[in-house]
């Protein structure tokens, strides 16, 4: 999605020497893999500064002097750090060299596969940006690992329940020892990342506009946007990925015989402590205790999974839906994809985001995911108000929600030149916004108390009034290139027709 000129104008790194050892006392058996939380402290860390070194906190850090907030790596510092949160930072692995696009890479790299006590003596040398004919950057890091979170382990004994081994399919089979906590995990993970990804285009994307004058002279403006996006796009995708495997947990793997709870809405859920825990061990709110017994603060570690001037560790809702999420992320994924010209796969995405909705109404619908992705007419029924409030009470889906996927879909065929379908999806979005225009004036005259409703109702009817203008200015242009290509054909007949006599 980026050009390889652009990745690799970041700092590159590679690992010269490392040293491994592991400790006598560690009574873990659990290894670091994707999703565990490490938590290390700095033994030593030799550099040329003796301030210590930035961390990056995203690609655009090193690659054009936009500064967000980055932690600051030194001697006998402590910091925390879940495995492949990160993504973007990287997604330009070179295996055939070993070299790292950030030190962040470079420090998973090593603490994967990692446990409790484990000490590492890694030499590390870099070359910077605009340093390229310049002698490499080196290094010593001495890091050692004071406790690993995994994530929720299936196969706990207490949760183990009897299943019916179905004969037609065995990848319909639920294993008895599934834990729901792992999902609660991965709902979390994808959240995270959901918000890192928008924090990423809006943050930089402002950043970018301020500082355009200054940017690199090599890199052209159209170029950096796509660096942006795709640094964004890496993080939805994953963040998609994990939200699947929630969702299909929620669907396949849930185990009844788990005691019911009752919330503080007086609705059931399957949930146990222990997803609280990990989350209130992962926000920094909740202390852990270690292998040896001691007391480890989560708040005591600088967090490298932070970004921005937002804790978003701590807004993450326990209760947080997987089918708005996956809706939400199929949305911003497509985005993505618009805005770097991948218009197919942009309307595919779309369609899927729509698919689901109708699943939810009726499943036979269509046969599989697959048809569905050519089949370009939506059901108007899918949006009437009452759907509309279905789907809000149901899974905190909006119309504003559902009008982005539409009009996405509309921008991806018309830039393909699918005219006909384009106009369908503005069509639909210009009726969807006048049906809330209207029921919005509705509940305006029927409010008693219209001083506190007023700020709001202004608010929604300016965001609706926006949609609604960009529907109509785009239905527009695909009115126009449909009367030049009907024009271009008739003059085309007329010519054919002209030399046949």
């Amino acid at each position: 999605m980026v050009s390889k000129e652009m990745a690799t104008q970041c700092a590159m790194y590679r690992i010269k020497k490392l040293e491994h050892s592991t400790s006598d006392t560690g009574t873990s058996c659990y290894k670091a893999t994707d999703g565990s939380l490490c938590f290390c402290t700095v033994i030593d860390f030799n550099h040329v500064h003796e301030s210590g070194r930035d961390l990056e906190c995203c690609p655009l850090h090193s690659l054009f002097n936009i500064h967000c907030e980055p932690i600051v790596l030194k001697s006998n510092s402590r910091f925390r750090i879940i495995l492949g949160n990160s993504p973007d930072t990287t997604q330009f692995k070179n295996q055939s060299t070993s070299k790292q696009p950030s030190l962040r890479s470079v420090v998973e790299k090593i603490l994967f596969n990692c446990t409790a006590g484990d000490v590492f003596n890694v030499e590390i040398e870099s070359v910077e940006r605009d340093e390229k004919h310049k002698d490499p950057t080196e290094y010593k890091l001495s890091l050692r690992v004071d406790y690993v979170l995994v994530p929720p382990i299936c196969g706990d004994p207490t949760m183990n329940a009897p299943v019916e081994i179905l004969e037609s399919d065995v990848r319909e089979n639920t294993t008895a020892d599934w834990n729901p906590d792992l999902a609660i995990q991965w709902l979390y993970r994808a959240w995270y990342l959901k918000e890192r990804g928008s924090w990423l285009v809006n943050h930089h994307l402002k950043c970018l506009t301020l500082h355009s004058d200054s940017s690199n002279g090599r890199n052209n403006r159209e170029e950096l946007f796509k660096y942006i996006w795709s640094s964004a796009f890496a993080c939805y995708s994953r963040a998609l990925q994990l939200v699947s495997l929630a969702y299909w947990a929620e669907k396949t793997c849930v185990n009844d015989v788990l005691p019911l709870e009752i919330n503080e809405n007086g609705s059931d859920h399957k949930t146990s402590t222990n997803n609280i825990h990990w989350i209130q061990v992962v926000s920094g709110e909740k202390p852990i205790t270690s292998n040896g017994g001691e007391k480890l603060n989560s708040s005591d570690y600088i967090d490298w999974d932070r970004f921005g001037d937002i804790d978003h560790k701590t807004m993450f809702p326990l209760q947080c839906k997987p089918l708005r999420l996956m809706f939400i992320l199929l949305s911003n994924v497509a985005l993505c994809q618009l805005k770097v010209g991948s218009n197919e796969y942009c309307a595919r995405n779309c369609s899927h985001a729509l698919y689901l909705l109708s699943c939810q109404l009726d499943s036979s619908i269509y046969s599989s995911t697959n048809d569905y992705y050519h089949q370009d007419i939506i059901n108007t029924a899918l949006f009437s108000q009452e759907k509309l409030q279905f789907y809000w009470d149901n899974f905190e889906i909006s119309y504003q929600d559902i009008h982005k996927v539409l009009f996405r879909r509309a921008q991806s065929y018309f830039n393909q030149g699918k005219m006909d379908e384009a106009k369908y999806d503005l069509e639909l979005c210009i009726e969807l916004m006048k049906s809330q225009l209207l029921a919005l004036q509705s509940k305006d005259d029927n409010d008693q108390d219209r001083e506190e409703m007023d700020r709001e109702s202004n608010d929604n009817g300016k965001q609706i009034k926006a949609a609604l203008q960009a529907s109509e200015n785009l239905l527009i242009k695909v009115n126009d290139r449909m009367k030049r290509e009907q024009a271009e054909l008739l003059s085309r007949i007329r010519k054919r027709t002209h030399v046949n006599e």
